[in-house]
């Protein structure tokens, strides 16, 4: 006759499928504990700053979902374990959500966390500007964060604008590279940036789906 236990099953792959949850208290410094869970929900109420996570474990993925309270438009300040963030600007207004996912790696004097995505709630799309292209430049940089590398970038007027450059036909090239996405000025006939005769204004949107 063989032995059993009596209760509950429980399917390690399905624990390991879906990760624990919690919400974290919003304050001035809002603090996390890896080894509580790894999927990390809170509201703020105004510009924060996000402390190093206590109790890692190397090869972790925490996910982070910072959603705007009243007011909107607030701020998250990283702490310096955190990599990859420079220029990470939340979503807004108020309600809207912005989730980072970062990668806990082991270091010589602890730990770090790589930032491997950054999606908004507002279809997936990162507002940038309005910027403008000064008169006599081709372009203009702005800092977004690593985590938009290589997304796809649309750009459009901001408003009605004059002449661009004379007569020629012009085309703007978007790009994010190095965590900066540049909007350059092209000679759409010679494929080459060119140096726009007036300022120029455009609004500028990173897909970051």
């Amino acid at each position: 006759m063989s032995d059993f236990i009596a209760g509950p099953i429980t399917d390690p792959l399905t624990q390991r499928l879906t990760p624990a949850s919690t919400t974290l208290v919003d304050d001035a410094t809002i603090n996390l504990n890896a080894s509580v869970a790894d999927v990390f929900v809170v509201t703020i109420g105004g510009n924060r700053t996000l402390a190093a996570p206590t109790e890692p474990k190397g090869g972790q993925l925490l996910t982070i979902a910072v959603k705007q309270g009243g007011g909107g438009a607030f701020s998250l300040v990283f702490d310096s374990v955190y990599k990859g963030t420079e220029g990470i600007v939340l979503a807004s207004p108020a309600g809207a959500v912005t989730v980072l996912q970062f990668l806990c790696q082991p270091t010589s004097t602890g730990f770090e966390y790589l930032l491997v995505s950054c999606s908004t709630s507002a279809g997936g799309f990162k507002k940038v500007g309005p910027v403008t292209i000064a008169s006599g430049t081709s372009s203009i940089s702005t800092a977004v964060g690593a985590a938009f590398n290589g997304k796809p970038v649309f750009v459009s007027f901001a408003s009605s604008v004059g002449a661009i450059h004379g007569a020629k036909p012009v085309v703007f090239k978007g790009e994010v590279t190095g965590g900066n996405c540049v909007v350059t000025l092209i000679d759409s006939t010679a494929g080459t940036a060119i140096a726009a005769a007036s300022n120029v204004t455009l609004n500028v949107l990173i897909d970051a789906r």
